[in-house]
């Protein structure tokens, strides 16, 4: 009988020390907190208006979870000129995510000239977003994304009142060596413009908030051309070899329009 009951408790302390190493193992990533904040840049509408209904999460191993998600539709350009709103959050037993899926809903829109229209996914676009991160996720901390919804690139004209959409959406804060910024304003205020800025082969888009002024982030270090493009009958100026430095901010000063 004591054989026994001295071979069940060796079981019951091996089944112990067995749920201990598992615990261990996953130390890593427990506790983690992994948010998904969302800001975007000024665009030629009065509105642009995006629903959103699930943040997922794939790891490098194929893990998956899905975040808690603030659903609902937003008005992406409430959040420019370096605001945010926080729209996933929750803890993850993932180490690194590779991927971050948001999916989006079918009601959305754009204001453009005090009317309202219906924003119809592209032909060739569903209603998930795929951004590729590759992002360590701090253990026992918190890890943030931050996306930037690029509005102007993501609603397209089709002409006569109609509107199509293709999501357009970067993170602009998990490659450390692309966190540069450019910065100006225009002479004239009041006016309407986009501003595109190319170098190292990209292409990233604004539009004049309604003080005058842009700014561009999460930028690589290199040499850029801006150019400001506002309605006729002003003409589109350029302005060519501004050197961006990683982690800081490049002010190009005023664009005389």
């Amino acid at each position: 009988m004591k054989g026994i009951k001295r071979a069940a408790g060796a079981l019951l302390f091996a089944g112990i020390a067995l749920l201990s190493s598992c615990d261990k193992n996953n130390t890593a990533s427990q506790g983690s907190m992994y948010k998904v904040r969302m800001t975007d840049a000024p665009a030629a509408y009065a509105a642009v208006n995006v629903e959103i209904k699930s943040v997922q999460l794939i790891g490098a191993n194929g893990e998956t979870a899905t975040l808690n998600t603030n659903t609902g539709i937003y008005n992406v350009l409430n959040f420019n000129n370096g605001t945010d709103t926080l729209i996933a959050s929750g803890n993850v037993n993932i180490s690194t995510v590779k991927q971050v899926k948001l999916v989006l809903g079918t009601n959305n829109s754009v204001v453009s000239s005090g009317s309202t229209y219906n924003l119809a996914f592209s032909s060739t676009t569903d209603a998930t977003v795929t951004l590729d991160v590759n992002q360590t996720v701090t253990a026992n901390g918190t890890t943030e994304l931050i996306v930037d919804f690029d509005a102007n690139a993501s609603v397209q004209a089709s002409g006569s009142g109609s509107y199509t959409f293709t999501p357009t959406i970067r993170p602009i804060n998990v490659d450390a060596s692309a966190s540069g910024i450019i910065m100006g304003h225009v002479s004239n205020t009041g006016i309407v413009a986009v501003v595109s800025v190319t170098g190292n082969g990209h292409t990233y888009s604004t539009s004049l908030a309604v003080d005058g002024y842009f700014r561009v982030r999460g930028l690589a270090t290199g040499s850029y051309t801006v150019t400001v493009t506002p309605l006729l009958p002003l003409q589109a100026q350029t302005k060519t070899g501004i050197n961006v430095t990683s982690g800081s901010t490049t002010d190009i000063g005023v664009v005389t329009l």
